[in-house]
């Protein structure tokens, strides 16, 4: 499953994403649709994929809707998001923030579908994924990538939530019994160094983006973010980590890091 899933593209639930190994795919192996309503999900964090035609009637992404409109137009891996809620429940959301930057994880999964209907819960999405995985019968189909999301400074200033995090999507997936047919994926080491202790069974995939690889002054000029240099970061794998703005928390520079080259040389990571 691993080497299916890191062939060059995923198609997210709600637009293409780029891994640098690859060439395009057609429209094909996705269909024709874009990235989704991202104001309408909060998404305000650019991200580097290549984009489809766009069509009026594609649903929003991190959706049930367009989880299904993936998988039955060709897609044989779907990516989504999760983010904690305050009663432990997984949100299918991209940031761990509103557009409002209400956070997450201060809000009930009911409060947060009273807010945003189209919301849904890890297990709605699994459940999707696992209808495809089996009508797909010995091929490659109904294979979801749960990105593990990097927890933004502002809505866990004390860096407690990532067991938290990490084990709860872990226990959802062993109670889907999907243990085989989903993979994480993190911008964050540590996140994914849990993940491997928690669940070792389920791939687990490293995210890189261009602002890990750029100097502290270099970062705040391409964001105009302030970035604070954290020294006290737990699980941090002897890298060095920011926090950038209140929306970040990363390792950064990692060109110079003995991680990036043994582990990102040799392949192990892919590109956003």
């Amino acid at each position: 499953m691993a080497s299916a899933v890191r062939a060059g593209f995923v198609c997210r639930s709600g637009g293409w994403r780029w891994r640098k190994s690859s060439n395009r795919p057609s429209n094909n192996d996705c269909g024709e649709f874009s990235a989704g309503s991202g104001a309408a999900s909060g998404d305000r964090t650019p991200r580097g994929r290549a984009k489809s035609r766009r069509r009026s009637t594609i649903p929003i992404e991190n959706t049930v809707d367009s989880v299904k409109l993936a998988y039955s137009l060709g897609a044989r891996v779907v990516e989504v998001d999760v983010q904690l809620t305050q009663d432990g429940k997984l949100a299918v959301f991209h940031n761990d923030y509103l557009s409002d930057f209400t956070c997450i994880d201060s809000l009930t999964m009911d409060q947060v579908q009273a807010r945003l209907p189209f919301v849904p819960e890890l297990h709605q999405v699994l459940a999707v994924a696992r209808q495809f995985n089996r009508s797909a019968g010995n091929a490659l189909g109904g294979i979801l990538v749960v990105e593990l999301k990097a927890l933004s400074p502002r809505c866990d200033p004390g860096d407690n939530l990532e067991q938290t995090i990490v084990s709860t999507a872990v226990a959802e997936i062993d109670q889907a019994k999907m243990d085989d047919q989903v993979m994480f994926d993190s911008f964050s080491p540590a996140l994914l160094l849990l993940a491997s202790q928690t669940a070792p069974a389920i791939p687990r995939e490293l995210d890189i983006t261009e602002l890990q690889l750029l100097t502290p002054a270099q970062v705040e000029r391409v964001t105009g973010l302030p970035v604070t240099i954290m020294t006290n970061k737990k699980n941090s794998l002897g890298l060095q980590w920011a926090e950038i703005g209140q929306v970040f928390r990363l390792p950064v520079t990692l060109h110079r890091s003995s991680f990036w080259r043994r582990h990102c040389h040799a392949g192990a990571c892919s590109w956003r």
